[in-house]
């Protein structure tokens, strides 16, 4: 199924290249196959109602968060007709011409976003089936810190306001960051945000297989009294007292070291720093700080994951400024190399 690198001729309009590249019918057919692996295996774990909720639609911002993941299928199967509609409109077309430009790279990010769902359905099984539960360790080196700061700030608008930072914000940060500079055509910090959200995954990934840590509200007697050391990692939500529901908002249970939440808002202010949009990045840091404070007081990462999440941010997002590639449509990966660090340009 492979494509070759050629472009495709259309009108001209002002303002619009004339120029554009193949559709990525590779990129679609893979995220709809793994959108359809990713339903089998929740399936598989419950009836339809809980499937959907695993697949990621549960609460309204978790249920757009997933459907941005698969809008590539949607304008690169519709671009060659949405491009005659909006022929006479160069804006609107500039856009559609910009967003299909990108397309590989927003494909590839979905298929790794994918990737965590999937993983996020079989975790708790594959860690009882491996046996073995690492939270005691660091609970030895922290104790009860984090829920002793949850319990000294806890108030219901404090509940409602980290919530929306830890859910809404966070999620809200990302989605306009790469859909921002895929519309503006920045490719550069298109393919720099693409390696660093693929590349922070996938280093977490084996810690999140072979290295499992619940999360801290398990050991708080705030919510749940039921949780033993001697059990398998993996505690059902529905054997904790967690009326009032905040606390699960997307979290994993055992997915806790490093934190993906942290790792993912401190990489914005890294990559703007790193590339010389010093106000940006000033900016995304305040976020950051408050996606940190909401993981905190939810009771949902240790300190140690906190930590741990920022620093692989950081190199992560250290590597993305060096290297340069190309993702085809075909989605394969050419023109690999690295950036002169002394040619990086100021942008402030």
């Amino acid at each position: 199924m492979e494509q070759e690198n050629t472009t495709v001729e259309h009108d001209s309009s002002p303002g619009v290249d004339s120029s554009v590249p193949p559709v990525s019918y590779n990129g679609v057919f893979l995220l709809l196959g793994m959108m359809a692996l990713l339903f089998v295996g929740a399936l598989t774990q419950g009836d339809l109602s809980r499937t959907f909720r695993l697949m990621g639609f549960r609460d309204p911002v978790t249920k757009a968060y997933t459907i941005m993941l698969t809008t590539p299928i949607l304008f690169e199967l519709l671009f060659n007709p949405l491009d005659r509609l909006v022929k006479d409109r160069p804006r609107l077309r500039r856009i559609l011409h910009n967003l299909h430009r990108h397309a590989p790279y927003l494909i590839i990010t979905g298929l790794v976003m994918l990737l965590m769902r999937i993983e996020n359905v079989f975790d708790v099984p594959f860690n009882e089936w491996l046996g073995y539960d690492l939270t005691p360790i660091v609970y030895s080196i922290e104790g009860n810190i984090v829920p002793d700061i949850q319990e000294r700030l806890r108030s219901a608008w404090m509940d409602t306001a980290m919530v929306t930072v830890y859910v809404g914000l966070y999620a809200l940060m990302h989605v306009c960051c790469i859909f921002g500079f895929s519309i503006s055509n920045n490719t550069e910090m298109v393919k720099k945000f693409t390696f660093t959200w693929c590349g922070v995954y996938l280093a977490a990934l084996p810690f999140y297989l072979f290295a499992p840590v619940n999360e801290v509200w398990v050991t708080s007697s705030l919510h749940c009294d039921l949780y033993s050391y001697n059990e398998a990692s993996g505690i059902l939500y529905t054997n904790c007292d967690d009326t009032s529901g905040y606390i699960h908002a997307i979290a994993s249970i055992n997915n806790c070291f490093p934190s993906l939440h942290n790792a993912f808002a401190w990489a914005l202010p890294f990559l703007f720093w790193k590339t010389g949009y010093k106000r940006a990045g000033h900016f995304s840091a305040i976020f950051a700080s408050l996606v940190t404070l909401s993981t905190v007081y939810l009771a949902i990462h240790w300190l140690i994951d906190i930590a741990a999440g920022i620093l692989l941010a950081w190199i992560i997002t250290s590597l993305a400024v060096r290297i340069n590639y190309t993702i085809q449509p075909s989605l394969k990966i050419t023109d690999v190399g690295w950036i002169d660090k002394e040619a990086t340009i100021e942008n402030e």
